[in-house]
């Protein structure tokens, strides 16, 4: 999926105001990469399996 024409210029708003790194494109793309590398554990785990 093409990366919306508004995402760079929306990311840079949020870390003016937010600081960090802001969103990334894909969005979620890193939480479905944990639920997958996590698969077969608890949700609550499997969601935070980066944090890990």
């Amino acid at each position: 999926m093409p990366m919306p024409k508004e995402f760079e210029d929306a990311r840079r708003r949020y870390v003016e105001a937010n600081g960090g790194e802001g969103p990334k494109w894909p969005m979620n793309l890193d939480v479905v990469d944990d639920l997958i590398k996590c698969f077969g554990q608890p949700y609550l785990i499997a969601y935070s399996c980066s944090y890990q």
